[in-house]
């Protein structure tokens, strides 16, 4: 030890509150990285955690969870009550990079080659979180191309005037089922909900013929509604002639074989009674017939066995 040198009582010495607060700065470090794998899961959402980036619990439903901090975890947060929308042959024009919106992309080729202008709002959800997160890395860029697709095949196979007028429930449905079969094949794990037409119109350079052509159209069918109904009216008249006449034939049919079975029935009960009494019987039939023949006239009948003859006012009378 050189002369004239005193050792300080604290060189040397370790300070112990600097460690103290470096050993506290540290659990609260390591506390708070630890607390950090809590989360909350909305009830609108489905929560996908995953650990060393594979996924081990596909559906976390709503509530406190807890996983492994990042980055040995990771958690993502899915809607699958949330209805998504894209736009089909139309875009929203960019303000920023003063951009305008592609009218090409509303062109459709029909299957008697005509062109016509489309537009369609597809509507959408998540059907399986899992697929819809790491199957497509942009699952509304695949939906909107699956359903150009699903719209250029359903259009090509549709004709123009059925487009134009009553087809275009027909599309849609097409359109529909087209888009969710190749999104199934995709396996990106969403379900289609809707597809809605918004426009259907031919381009503006043909638009006045197509024009002329609906109102051309639109007459012809108000053409074959009138004679339609005229049509109606004349068989409604003939048909309730024809029911008319049967009826009123079918009734003197039926007066007919009345009076024919009447006469029937009144002859039979005359030949009973003249096989009886001859005499007597036709006798009565003479007198009746002279009574039907000569109604206003006085009648008397004179008998060769009797000396005074009979006045038919007095037998009437008598009777």
């Amino acid at each position: 030890m050189e002369p004239g040198y005193h050792k300080s009582s604290t060189e040397g010495a370790r300070p112990r509150g600097g460690w103290l607060a470096w050993k506290v700065g540290l659990a609260l470090a390591v506390a708070a990285y630890v607390l950090s794998g809590i989360y909350m899961v909305r009830t609108d959402e489905v929560g996908v955690a995953r650990r060393f980036g594979a996924v081990v619990d596909a559906s976390a439903q709503p509530g406190l969870h807890y996983r492994i901090p990042y980055p040995i975890g990771r958690l993502d947060r899915v809607r699958i009550n949330e209805t998504k929308r894209v736009t089909v042959g139309f875009q929203m024009p960019d303000q920023v990079l003063r951009r305008a919106a592609n009218p090409l992309l509303a062109q459709y080729l029909t299957g008697d080659e005509n062109c016509m202008n489309l537009q369609a709002v597809v509507e959408f959800n998540v059907a399986d979180p899992v697929k819809f997160l790491f199957h497509a890395v942009d699952a509304s860029d695949v939906v909107r191309k699956a359903a150009e697709s699903g719209m250029m095949d359903s259009v090509a196979r549709t004709p123009v005037d059925e487009l134009w007028t009553t087809g275009q429930v027909k599309l849609a449905v097409r359109v529909h089922e087209e888009t969710q079969r190749l999104l199934d094949a995709y396996d990106v794990g969403i379900q289609v909900r809707a597809v809605n037409l918004q426009s259907i119109a031919p381009p503006q350079e043909v638009a006045e013929a197509f024009n002329d052509v609906s109102a051309a159209r639109q007459d012809r069918e108000k053409i074959q509604h009138e004679a339609e109904a005229y049509m109606n009216e004349v068989v409604l008249r003939a048909q309730g002639e024809a029911k008319k006449a049967l009826s009123g034939a079918e009734a003197a049919r039926r007066e007919k074989i009345n009076l024919a079975t009447g006469d029937r029935d009144r002859f039979a009960k005359i030949y009973a009674e003249y096989a009886r009494a001859k005499d007597i019987t036709a006798t009565r039939l003479y007198i009746e017939a002279m009574e039907e023949i000569l109604p206003k006239m006085q009648k008397v009948i004179v008998d060769s066995s009797q000396t005074s003859p009979i006045d038919l006012g007095m037998i009437e009378a008598s009777d």
